[in-house]
């Protein structure tokens, strides 16, 4: 951004400097020769000039001021910002952005203005440029009666008023910009062609602008052949007018001669300053041209290099963005690694001790109740034991209770009572309580 703005700023100091001897020389000129009517023009318009240029440098002197007590802020100790009026400085700041704004709007209205005018004065330069070579011409002297008049014709002073109000021949576009225009439109076959192809190439001219420019040129060339039309149909009336003269004698011929022999000296000596003024002034403009060439090529270096170093800075930030994602997402990782391990280690080591606990709970509750509990002298259990003499001789002999066992269980299996109805169901007897309130009944 420094860079380019120091190139912008330099070529304009160089076209300042190459104007400012164009002028110089232009002075000098005027002075020679005595034309003290453009001379007056000029310092007017000087006096203006100053007179614009010292507001604005105390517009800009009044900025710095508030700049550099802005730049001061970061500066000042911790005491000196405790009593700083933040509210005060936020309104300055507001102004001096404000400050900022206007001037660059008055500084591109003037220049606005001064392209008017320019184009204004190169249109009137190029009217008298035309009739320079009509003044030129040796007109010679006879008496004739002609129909003049000395307003200009309708036809060519609205063609020069449709320059003057639409930005001279080119509509206020760049002739590089206009130039583009007229051979697109010479190739393209619609409108529609004409407006795309010419926004792809200038995407800073919209289409709406081309199809205004479109019809200013239709009106320019319409106004354009009126205007030849006009000077052809003057001409001719012009040369009508000459033919129709009368004869002259020997006297006026002879001061005529004399005459016209004084008017072709002048006429040459203006003829030689005009042609080295030309000369002069296409030398200038080659001087400017190549000036101008030499400074747009380092310009558009300076921007490829500015365009190259603000890709790497770009590609350099994207992997630096990059590279901080992954260390984040890493350092992240391991954090939640590290917290899940802490985590797993704190419930492990609570469910240790709470065993360790419950242990030495079970064990002090279990002491405690012994220690609680009355002691009892408890009497030691003897095996009992039975010493009988045993008749080996019984082995095989059944008992007593066998054989009760034996005598039962063949007799219920022999008897066989009969199967139990309803009818032989007894009933149950009424209970004697209950006599006496059956009888009342």
């Amino acid at each position: 951004m420094t860079s380019t703005f120091l190139v912008e700023i330099n070529k304009l100091k160089n076209i300042e400097t190459n104007l400012e001897k164009s002028e110089q020389i232009l002075l000098d000129y005027l002075h020679k020769h005595g034309l003290t009517e453009i001379i007056d023009f000029y310092d007017s318009l000087e006096v203006e000039r100053k007179k614009g240029v010292n507001i604005i440098q105390n517009e800009i002197i009044n900025m710095l001021t508030l700049l550099n007590k802005f730049k001061s802020l970061p500066t000042k100790t911790e005491k000196e910002k405790e009593h700083l009026d933040y509210k005060r400085t936020k309104r300055e700041m507001i102004l001096l952005a404000e400050n900022i704004k206007s001037i660059h709007h008055k500084t591109n209205d003037y220049i606005d203005k001064l392209k008017q005018n320019e184009k204004k004065y190169y249109d009137d330069v190029k009217h008298f440029e035309y009739k320079i070579g009509d003044w030129e011409k040796q007109n010679s002297l006879v008496w004739s009666n002609p129909r003049t008049n000395d307003k200009i014709d309708e036809n060519i002073s609205s063609f020069l008023t449709f320059l003057s109000q639409n930005g001279g021949h080119s509509n206020g576009w760049s002739s590089d910009d206009h130039n583009l225009f007229l051979r697109v439109r010479s190739k393209c076959r619609n409108m529609e062609e004409l407006c795309t192809y010419l926004h792809n190439v200038l995407p800073d001219v919209s289409e709406e602008e081309i199809k205004l420019h479109e019809t200013w040129y239709l009106k320019y060339l319409e106004l354009k052949q009126k205007q030849k039309e006009a000077i052809k149909t003057w001409r001719k009336s012009k040369s009508a007018v000459v033919t129709q003269t009368k004869p002259v004698n020997s006297t006026t011929v002879r001061v005529a001669s004399a005459y016209s022999h004084r008017k072709k000296v002048s006429r040459h000596e203006i003829k030689e300053k005009l042609e080295k003024w030309k000369q002069e002034k296409l030398e200038r403009i080659q001087q400017e041209r190549i000036l101008f060439d030499e400074t747009e090529k380092q310009k558009k270096e300076l921007e490829y290099q500015h365009k190259l170093k603000h890709v790497e800075i770009k590609r350099a930030i994207d992997n630096w963005k990059v590279a901080k994602l992954e260390k984040e997402e890493l350092q992240l990782h391991e954090k939640h690694i590290l917290e899940k391990n802490q985590r797993l280690f704190k419930s492990a080591m609570a469910n240790r001790l709470i065993k360790e606990f419950q242990i030495q709970d079970a064990v002090f509750v279990r002491r405690r109740i012994e220690s609680c509990k009355p002691k009892i002298n408890c009497l030691q259990r003897v095996a009992s034991s039975v010493h009988a003499t045993r008749d080996p001789s019984r082995l095989l002999r059944p008992t007593k209770q066998w054989i009760s066992r034996i005598k039962t269980s063949v007799e219920d299996c022999t008897h066989v009572e009969n199967s139990t109805t309803i009818k032989t169901i007894q009933r149950l007897g009424m209970p004697g309580w209950r006599k006496g309130v059956a009888v009342s009944r």
